[in-house]
């Protein structure tokens, strides 16, 4: 191998290593992420979804906003503070400063704060999710 191609994958190597976590303690943590995440994301999206199914289905009256529903609301925040906790016990506020996470959280630098901006990312997809499955077919964009 050429000696500039040598360099130039020991650069990318480096860099990609670098990138991830390094010890035992940023890899818990990571794990905490990636797991409670898809959870939270799927506990949400599923409270939201039953709601609307019920709605549809009669079950529950058609005037029901369920993003405003105080039922789902608490148990959306309790599925919040389970994340919350999840994270602040895998994740030390130095581990979670290593992390140097990207996209929305990236200026989160405590446990308390990444917990806050998986929390408030998720739940905004999650509200997402629910309008556009209620949007109307007379709202969406007809094919060109």
């Amino acid at each position: 191998m050429p000696t500039c191609g040598a360099a130039a994958l020991l650069v990318i190597l480096l860099a990609t290593g670098a990138a991830r976590a390094t010890g035992p303690a940023e890899r818990r943590c990571e794990r905490a992420l990636s797991r409670v995440g898809p959870r939270l994301l799927a506990r949400s999206t599923g409270l939201l979804a039953a709601c609307a199914r019920a709605v549809a289905t009669g079950a529950r009256a058609a005037s029901t906003d369920c993003l405003a529903d105080a039922a789902i609301a608490r148990r959306r925040a309790a599925a919040a503070r389970v994340a919350r906790r999840r994270i602040g016990r895998a994740c030390s506020v130095e581990t979670a400063t290593a992390l140097r996470l990207g996209g929305d959280c990236a200026d989160a630098r405590t446990p308390h704060a990444i917990a806050g901006c998986l929390v408030g990312t998720h739940d905004a997809d999650a509200d997402a999710v629910l309008a556009v499955a209620d949007a109307a077919p007379a709202a969406l964009p007809e094919e060109a």
